[in-house]
């Protein structure tokens, strides 16, 4: 059985987002080399050419400290026939030397872009970080709320899940099983780790109104009527 691609559900763009889309691979930043050529105003087969190009000179150097992996990782997808084509995500430094290939103001066009991009990304992360870290205490609050109404035992030792969904449904629109399977996540894959930080924070919201629910005595069917506006759950 063939590996499966990275980021297959990934199509060619056809037109330029207003940023250059960065993401996390394997603890470094970086760029799909299909979101980069139309950024550089390059066809994905040039670029590629170009890349494979400056991997084979940097792996050629007799520098000890030169590692092709820091500026580019070879990668594939799958395009709109089935097929599997060949891409690489670009590191910063790797975006750098496309950049430095350009001239004129398409060059310094692009640096701005990537710079931006990447510099977009690293404030996210660390904004997940805070949040996660300030998230931990509504967590033990929900777990000890869904224990103490009973909800565990009523649900079969299904409640967590029940309700972390509901929480992911009300702050997404998805359940934790349709972000992953949309956003190319493993199965195994904590869904918190998938949500942006604005995601994130509003899930913590909802799962924090949860436990002041639960704490009130109401019970899953009046919690998700009232958390999702449908109408005013009453406890008397």
């Amino acid at each position: 059985m063939k590996p499966k691609p990275e980021r297959a559900e990934l199509p060619a763009p056809t037109t330029i987002p207003a940023m250059l889309p960065v993401f996390e691979h394997k603890g470094k930043l970086v760029a799909d080399s299909r979101d980069v050529a139309p950024f550089g105003e390059k066809e994905h087969k040039h670029l590629l050419r170009d890349i494979r190009r400056y991997v084979k000179a940097i792996g050629n150097s007799t520098s000890p400290k030169l590692d092709p992996l820091n500026y580019f990782i070879e990668a594939t997808y799958i395009d709109e026939k089935g097929e599997t084509r060949p891409n690489f995500y670009c590191t910063e430094m790797g975006c750098e030397m496309v950049a430095n290939k350009m001239t004129g103001d398409k060059g310094i066009v692009f640096t701005a872009r990537y710079v931006q991009a990447f510099h977009a990304m690293r404030d996210e992360l660390a904004r997940r970080r805070e949040l996660r870290a300030a998230g931990k205490p509504i967590r033990r609050s929900l777990t000890d709320a869904l224990r103490d109404s009973g909800e565990v035992e009523r649900m079969k030792g299904h409640a967590y899940g029940t309700y972390t969904n509901l929480a992911f449904k009300l702050a997404t629109g998805r359940t934790a099983r349709q972000l992953r399977r949309e956003r190319g996540a493993a199965k195994e894959d904590n869904a918190v780790d998938i949500l942006t930080a604005a995601e994130l924070e509003t899930c913590q919201c909802k799962e924090a109104a949860i436990a002041v629910l639960l704490d009130a005595g109401l019970t899953y069917d009046s919690i998700k009527a009232a958390l999702a506006g449908e109408g005013g759950a009453r406890h008397g």
